[in-house]
């Protein structure tokens, strides 16, 4: 990943992520994340009852953004992703 990118994303608090429900209709919602650099993923916390977790682990594919802290109109910068859900069991999420 670029360094660029890692540095922006080691420096936010809260990204926007998508989710799609049973009817194929987009789901949004917003969250604190950590990121870890080592692995290249984003870490997040949630209710297991909520709603965006319970679509999630029926279809992980995720997709967000990430602004920063704070905006500057004419200078604006930001960053899409993809990627899939892991289980909170997962190897990759016992750092978290």
């Amino acid at each position: 990943m670029d360094n660029l990118i890692i540095d922006f994303l080691d420096k936010q608090p809260v990204a926007s992520l998508s989710c799609v429900n049973e009817n194929c209709e987009p789901y949004s919602f917003s969250c604190f994340f950590a990121f870890c650099k080592q692995n290249n993923l984003l870490y997040f916390k949630s209710s297991e009852n909520s709603y965006h977790i319970n679509l999630l682990l029926k279809n992980r594919a995720v997709s967000g953004t990430v602004l920063p802290k704070s905006l500057n109109t004419l200078k604006f910068t930001g960053i899409q992703f993809r990627g899939v859900l892991l289980n909170a069991n997962d190897i990759l999420s016992k750092g978290a």
